[in-house]
């Protein structure tokens, strides 16, 4: 059986951008499951991926000026017989009439081609046309109805084994929040703001290529250094430095875009945690030593985590201007702002790190439903003491309707805590995805020995300080599937963040061949590591500041560039 598509693509200047189908027919080639319609002004373009093969697949143009419309029909044809057409259609009128939906008649066999057209045109034909913008390269994979499943309602049960490509597309979104957490840390230790975000909160996403995301950054979040994990913080070495005691370790971050809030299906909010920027040392500091979270409000004192990631995430520190309130104070407060703004609308919290940072996640999303600040119609305060929830936030006794969920997007992350502890995030329905690499040590620690692959000995061995349980759903990768990447497990090219991300792009499933199913341009890979291999022809460490941050003077010498008032660090205010 044949199929064929004819789309008829009608002309209509929208906010002075004319749309339009690319020129001609188009016969692909045998087997082919994409088209791509272009914009003849901008040149951006969208690409629309068929759930069914096609072929042949043919374009043509309609001139109908006082009408935007596609019309596309799909029919099945054997030499004998032909099948019911199945027909998309989407009309606009003149650029200041708004658009009506698009009516879908389907057979029953057609339903899943349709929706996909569906999707690609109530992109494409969208006046909004900032949103289609080259630089976003998820605008075509539409989320919608879906977004549950995708964020993890039934713990991704068949949409890892043969990747589902909005999937991936989210999961790398995600790891992109959790990039520019890095991407934004000033590193230098010459700099006086050594520790700090180089960019203020408008300016953060743009400055480090995720511009026209549709997200905008409401928080920072600022860690103390006086915990038991001293090496994870950078210091400058000026005396009169911008902080002596604080690091620069995320954001929280809402969707704002109509547009986005649509593709996704709803309002979005993002908690990114940096994870370290040293090397490994860092784990020297893990120390295989259990501590109560002190974060349930029922007083138990049986969920239990690693100290060091406990410390980071609930220490402050009265001396800081930027740490008076712990890591774990400034998110609660930033989050229960935002299910209070948005509480009448579908939403979810979505939660990212890598390394220390997927740690950090899987702590903070556990607290966040723990705590009850998901919770719509119940808004608990804010717990002031550091190491204690607050009195009468157990969620038991403030039952509310409709809570937000709350999903997990975690990369290279270590251990975190006991059965206990995972345990208790399964009942409170937090979704987590760990994405991991084989190859990656650090996603092994803690509890190199004692963890939940000895079941046999976990009874014996669960009150051991060294037993420890990884939580949620698994996606291992391999870096050596990638003809990109040096055949190395090299420990730091293991861990690297962008080398996950394109693992993530090009994995289709277990034992299925390696290729790229977003086009994500594998120079990235080598932005912070020397993991590409040589003929590539991509310098290693690429990713820096022009001149280092040096500029030249008028007097023609070379100073330090000095920062902008409005990219000054923030103190951190508790609602």
């Amino acid at each position: 059986m044949a199929t064929s598509v004819v789309s008829h693509v009608g002309m209509q200047a929208i906010g002075g951008v004319s749309l339009h189908s690319s020129c001609g027919v188009h016969d692909l080639s045998r087997n082919s499951k994409f088209v791509s319609f272009g914009n003849s002004r901008s040149g951006l373009s969208s690409r629309l991926q068929f759930s069914q093969k096609l072929t042949p697949l043919q374009v043509r143009r309609a001139g109908d000026h006082q009408h935007h419309s596609f019309t596309v029909s799909i029919r099945c044809s054997s030499d004998a017989t032909p099948t019911p057409r199945s027909t998309v259609t989407r009309a606009h009128g003149r650029s200041n009439a708004s658009s009506t939906p698009l009516q879908v008649q389907t057979a029953p066999d057609h339903t899943q081609l349709v929706q996909d057209l569906q999707s690609m045109f109530n992109l494409a034909s969208s006046p909004e046309r900032t949103y289609l913008d080259k630089r976003h390269p998820y605008a075509h994979l539409h989320v919608g109805d879906r977004w549950r499943e995708i964020q993890g309602s039934r713990d991704w049960e068949g949409l890892l084994d043969d990747m589902d490509p909005v999937l991936r597309g989210e999961i790398i979104r995600y790891g992109e929040f959790a990039q520019a957490t890095y991407d934004a840390f000033d590193n230098d230790h010459h700099s006086k703001f050594c520790g700090s975000s180089k960019y203020n909160k408008k300016k953060l996403l743009k400055e480090v290529g995720l511009e026209n995301r549709g997200y905008e950054i409401t928080d920072y979040i600022y860690a103390t250094a006086d915990t038991h994990l001293p090496k994870l913080f950078k210091k400058s070495k000026h005396d009169d430095s911008w902080s002596k005691d604080s690091n620069f370790m995320g954001f929280v971050a809402v969707c704002t875009s109509p547009r986005e809030v649509t593709r996704l299906g709803r309002r979005d909010v993002v908690v990114a945690w940096r994870g370290t920027v040293t090397k490994l040392e860092w784990l020297e500091n893990v120390r295989d030593f259990f501590s109560p979270t002190g974060l349930d409000p029922r007083g138990s004192s049986d969920v239990m985590v690693e100290s060091g990631f406990l410390s980071v995430y609930k220490s402050a520190n009265e001396n800081s201007r930027y740490n008076k309130l712990s890591a774990r104070q400034q998110v609660l407060a930033a989050v229960k702002r935002l299910v209070r703004t948005y509480k009448h609308e579908e939403m979810s919290i979505t939660v990212t790190g890598h390394s220390l940072g997927s740690a950090l996640s899987t702590i903070c999303a556990y607290d966040i439903v723990e705590s009850g600040i998901n919770k719509r119609a119940h808004s608990p305060k804010v717990p002031k003491a550091w190491d204690s929830a607050e009195p009468g936030n157990h969620h038991d006794e403030c039952p509310c309707d409709n809570p937000v969920q709350v999903s997990v997007f975690s990369f290279a992350g270590p251990r975190v805590g006991n059965s206990a502890f995972k345990r208790r995030l399964e009942e409170l329905g937090v979704k987590v995805l760990r994405v991991v690499n084989k190859h990656d040590k650090v996603t092994k620690v803690p509890g190199i020995i004692f963890n939940e692959k000895l079941e046999f000995l976990h009874r014996l061995c669960s009150l051991l300080p060294c037993s420890y349980h990884h939580v949620g759903t698994e996606l291992e990768l391999d870096s050596l599937d990638s003809e990109f990447l040096k055949p190395t497990t090299d420990p730091l090219n293991a861990h690297n963040l962008e080398a996950y991300l394109h693992l993530l792009d090009g994995y289709n499933g277990d034992d299925k061949k390696f290729s790229s199913g977003l086009g994500r341009d594998p120079a990235l890979v080598n932005k912070a590591s020397d993991f590409l291999k040589s003929e590539l022809g991509i310098p290693p460490f690429w990713w820096q500041e022009e001149n280092k941050g040096l500029l030249k003077d008028e007097a023609g010498r070379w100073t330090v560039r000095s920062r902008s008032d409005e990219d000054f660090p923030e103190n951190q205010h508790l609602d």
